[in-house]
């Protein structure tokens, strides 16, 4: 929101946020959540079940209590093997949820029906905007799924080697420029 202020952009309809697993509509008393995605991935989802089970797996540390959302647990995590670990517990318990590894120390566990990609998918549906009109700009791990199915997605110059299996894909243009300069040459 400071870059669009600074760089006087046109101020969003919705921000997906939290790693895809919130969706915020702005209105004239702010922004407002969108109650029906939070309906939708909050099916199945059980944020201390989650909890107790990561609890076990060795490695991994809680993130700030702010980094805690109602459909999002957020972790450090000491390598990408403990984020296996992670996938593994959650499946052994039965727990349907995404893990996503990022910038080489960040762990999120989502619900099944969150990500960036299905928050950029529900709210084209619900905007009414065509899927070749929307745009995504990543730069981590945790923009793989969105970057993926997004017809127009844009990797910008300074993304992590967790997306450079992305770089050779028919819908990802690779910006030269880094940050939010990547997404505007994008």
């Amino acid at each position: 929101r400071r870059l669009i202020r600074e760089w006087s952009l046109p101020e969003p309809v919705a921000w997906i946020t939290s790693v895809g697993s919130e969706i915020y509509h702005r209105t004239s008393n702010g922004l407002e959540p969108d109650t029906d995605f939070a309906s939708l991935v909050a099916e199945g989802w059980d944020a201390n079940r989650v909890e107790d089970i990561c609890a076990t797996v060795p490695g991994l540390e809680p993130q700030a209590v702010y980094e805690q959302r109602p459909f999002k647990r957020s972790y450090f995590a000491a390598s990408h093997a403990v984020a296996e670990a992670v996938r593994h517990a959650l499946r052994l318990e039965g727990v349907a949820a995404r893990v996503i590894y990022s910038h080489r120390r960040l762990l999120d566990v989502l619900p099944l029906r969150a990500g960036k990609g299905a928050a950029m998918a529900f709210l084209g549906r619900k905007l009414d905007i065509e899927a070749a009109r929307i745009f995504a700009a990543g730069d981590s791990g945790n923009d793989e799924d969105m970057l993926t199915v997004c017809q127009n997605a844009i990797l910008v110059g300074n993304h992590s080697d967790e997306l450079a299996g992305l770089r050779s894909q028919p819908n990802v243009y690779v910006a030269r420029r880094s940050h939010g300069s990547g997404a505007l040459e994008g």
